[in-house]
């Protein structure tokens, strides 16, 4: 890749696809000229420019700018004569006005087939992404749901926690299961006289 192709990737200005007053806008990359393309079309017609490492470092404004614009569809398509369109982008440091001339037949032909192309991967690309999302929200779901009928059943297994089982509590020896604090007293006998001790 480029230095100046990776400038323009990592600055987010490639690959865009905007629809702006009845017009499609989309930029791109041309690896044989060395450009920074900007393609303009209405399905019929076809209006591109390109530019070079040094036509950029002379545009009036940023590439971060200008990728709001492009971004956002904030631009405007002015129609000239002899075939000419202009891309007006008002950027906050100063509006830029980039000259896009009409193409032959035979390079709009090829321009609109690249965007066709290009429109394809993005949707592909899309449906792979929502897949994905569909799949992450159901696991988390399911994640959810068993937390909370976890969260809803009562513990009767005795074990751990403050639910502890009535059968496993061992109440001390000669002590009541009902009132542990007191030990059970014995039942008295009566008094045991001299002749009955001797009588047994």
């Amino acid at each position: 890749m480029s230095k100046f192709r990776n400038h323009l990737q990592k600055s987010g200005v490639l690959d865009l696809v905007r629809e702006t007053d009845s017009h499609v806008c989309y930029t791109g990359f041309s690896d044989s000229a060395g450009q920074w393309t900007i393609v303009l079309t209405n399905g019929e017609s076809v209006w591109k420019i390109g530019l070079q490492d040094s036509d950029v470092e002379d545009l009036p404004a940023p590439l971060e700018q200008l990728r709001e614009c492009l971004e956002n569809g904030n631009m405007q398509v002015l129609p000239q004569a002899g075939g000419k369109m202009i891309l007006s982008l008002p950027c906050p440091a100063e509006r830029v006005d980039l000259d896009l001339f009409e193409l032959p037949a035979a390079e709009k032909k090829l321009e609109i087939k690249s965007l066709v192309f290009s429109l394809a991967k993005n949707v592909l690309e899309l449906q792979k992404q929502v897949k994905e999302y569909k799949q992450q929200l159901t696991e988390v779901l399911k994640q959810k749901e068993g937390s909370k009928h976890e969260s809803l059943m009562p513990d009767l297994s005795g074990k751990g926690g403050t639910g502890k089982s009535l059968s496993r509590i061992k109440k001390p020896a000669g002590h009541s299961l009902i009132n542990p604090s007191t030990k059970r007293r014995k039942a008295a006998a009566g008094v045991v006289f001299g002749d009955e001790a001797n009588n047994d």
